[in-house]
């Protein structure tokens, strides 16, 4: 199971495959200082609630969130938070959490206990981090794979 965390130092990537939060618009560059980063499987996690306020979203290409689809995207992720504290199955996440990969609700409901309290905490730092964002930079960038 991929660690359910951001990754915020760029040494620490392995491989291509993340998808990049950027503060701002995109530059024509990825792995940009200031980003988060989060292994693919773990970013499919929020991908609910980025798609329920950002309908343009494409997990395999770049788009933007505006501040006020941020502050959306971040009470969805608050909501989240709330909601992985106080389910007992995995079943009861299936319509909150994208689950994108063959395996992964089963990887993820091995060690329930554990990703539950992870996935809460980063929903939280995530929607955290957006709101911070978007207060100062106006978009986030959203850069798949």
């Amino acid at each position: 199971m991929n660690a359910i965390r951001a990754i915020t130092d760029k040494s620490d990537l392995e491989g291509t495959a993340y998808v990049e939060l950027l503060p701002g618009k995109y530059k024509d560059s990825c792995w940009n200082d200031g980003s988060l980063f989060f292994e693919e499987e773990v970013f499919g996690y929020f991908e609910p609630c980025v798609k329920k306020h950002v309908p343009d979203f494409d997990h395999y290409a770049f788009s933007e969130m505006d501040a006020s689809q941020c502050a959306l995207v971040a009470s969805s992720l608050r909501d989240l938070a709330v909601l992985v504290q106080s389910v007992t199955t995995v079943a009861q996440l299936r319509d909150h959490v994208g689950f994108i990969f063959h395996g992964s609700e089963k990887r993820f409901e091995n060690d329930l206990a554990d990703n539950l309290s992870a996935l809460a905490r980063l929903a939280e730092e995530l929607a955290d981090w957006l709101v911070v964002q978007a207060s100062s930079h106006e978009h986030v960038s959203i850069l798949g794979l």
